[in-house]
């Protein structure tokens, strides 16, 4: 195979072309890794969201009491 004006055969090559797939590799892995981090950190952020906005919600959306004493009239 002609590269760069010389004949190298493809075992050759893939040895030359081999550091560059490695450093490749290196950076997705980091990235791939802080896509998780990210994502992890956003679930947490809407899941204490979500809990905040139950916590200040009115106490009788979501109280049982009124269901029962209906049930006992």
């Amino acid at each position: 195979m002609d590269h760069d004006g010389r004949l190298i055969c493809a075992a050759c090559l893939a040895r030359v072309q081999a550091p560059a797939a490695g450093r490749r590799g290196a950076l997705q892995r980091l990235f791939s890794a802080a896509g998780m981090a990210f994502a992890i950190l956003l679930c947490w952020i809407l899941f204490y969201m979500f809990g905040r906005l139950l916590m200040l919600a009115e106490p009788a959306h979501h109280s049982f009491d009124d269901h029962e004493q209906e049930q006992h009239h």
